[in-house]
């Protein structure tokens, strides 16, 4: 209980009451589409008015003023939907949570099952601004590297937005360096941490 309450408490000071208020109307639609879609239950707590840091990441894309931006798991298209660009295309490997976004943004952007060949496979060559974060952790750096140039073999990228999790996080399975991982590949900047939520830090970076 003091646990929860504590939650409570932080959440309430990075997102204020409304926003709370926000996060859990958002949290019982969410519950009610699951039902109906059943992709995993976590994206109903990882949803955008809950999560600050998917702000940032919509901020700082738009900050780049992107034609033509792509989400790689894009999970429910709560960010690419927000962003603003002529083309944005959302990918994620689970065809449920694909139906679902479509469902709830289908008019803010295109959305695809897939993953690095899915991007490679687009008519667009010229890509603005590539955005990959919240699931990377999952991938080893060797491979997750390797996949990254193929891609860049393939399609011109002016930018990726990509997230780094602090090393005292538990519960993901990879802990990147975004300076070793792109080393050669592109200038990073930082551009901010999460919002407060300590999880994470958000880097734009300009492919080289």
């Amino acid at each position: 209980m003091l646990k929860t309450l504590r939650k409570i408490f932080t959440k309430c000071k990075l997102i204020g009451f409304s926003g709370i208020f926000k996060c859990l109307l958002k949290k019982i639609y969410i519950n009610i589409l699951w039902l109906f879609y059943n992709f995993d239950r976590w994206h109903v707590s990882s949803i955008f008015e809950c999560r600050t840091y998917k702000s940032i990441v919509v901020n700082a894309v738009n900050k780049l003023n992107p034609k033509t931006v792509v989400e790689l798991g894009c999970g429910l298209g709560e960010i690419i939907s927000r962003i603003n660009s002529i083309n944005k295309f959302g990918i994620d490997i689970d065809q449920k949570i694909i139906n679902a976004a479509k469902c709830l943004y289908g008019k803010r952007g295109s959305f695809y099952k897939g993953g690095f060949d899915k991007v490679i496979s687009f008519n667009q060559d010229n890509i603005d601004v590539l955005v990959m974060c919240n699931w990377i952790h999952n991938i080893c750096q060797e491979e997750l590297r390797s996949e990254i140039h193929k891609l860049l073999n393939r399609k011109t990228i002016r930018y990726i937005i990509a997230d780094s999790i602090e090393e005292m996080v538990i519960g993901y399975r990879y802990k990147h360096n975004i300076g070793d991982l792109f080393n050669g590949i592109a200038i990073i900047k930082e551009v901010s941490d999460d919002g407060g939520e300590k999880i994470r830090k958000i880097y734009s970076l300009e492919v080289i």
